[in-house]
């Protein structure tokens, strides 16, 4: 993901399930141009995360707040780069969460990360997501699949 936000010229990460917020401290120490937030359900998970980033002084630019991403009543980050990766808790990440993704503001295009296998199902039938690349995922047998928006979603 460092290396996507680098060679793309991301400015903001989203991690929905971020857990205890390792994405997003990594980011705030190789990336401190990157805003990120992070979402999560559970808020003891959420808790360590907050104070990890005031803990490396990451917390006007590194957020994570608790929330349920079934519910289509709170609005999802707009962001430059989606990352569901996150416990298997969040397997059930459906439809209405995909069709909620959207850009940053001024942009017309974001990307999508995941590794849950019925995520990447959904994310294969969504026909304004494009699959751009298999991304390596360290030394294991497995590739992260980064998906683009079209800028002419419906």
């Amino acid at each position: 993901i460092s290396d996507q936000v680098s060679s793309r010229g991301l400015k903001t990460v989203a991690d929905l399930g971020c857990g205890v917020g390792r994405l997003g401290l990594l980011l705030g120490f190789l990336h401190p141009e990157v805003k990120f937030v992070g979402l999560d359900l559970v808020s003891l998970r959420i808790s360590a995360a907050q104070a990890a980033a005031r803990r490396w002084g990451f917390e006007d630019r590194i957020q994570f707040r608790e929330q349920d991403l079934l519910d289509e009543s709170k609005p999802l980050p707009k962001t430059d780069l989606y990352y569901i990766v996150g416990p298997t808790t969040f397997d059930d990440i459906n439809e209405s969460v995909v069709a909620r993704l959207t850009p940053q503001r001024g942009q017309s295009t974001f990307y999508v990360a995941s590794l849950l296998p019925r995520t990447i199902k959904i994310l294969n039938r969504t026909p304004w997501l494009v699959l751009r690349a298999n991304l390596a995922a360290g030394t294991s047998d497995y590739a992260l699949p980064l998906y683009e928006s079209s800028p002419n979603r419906p």
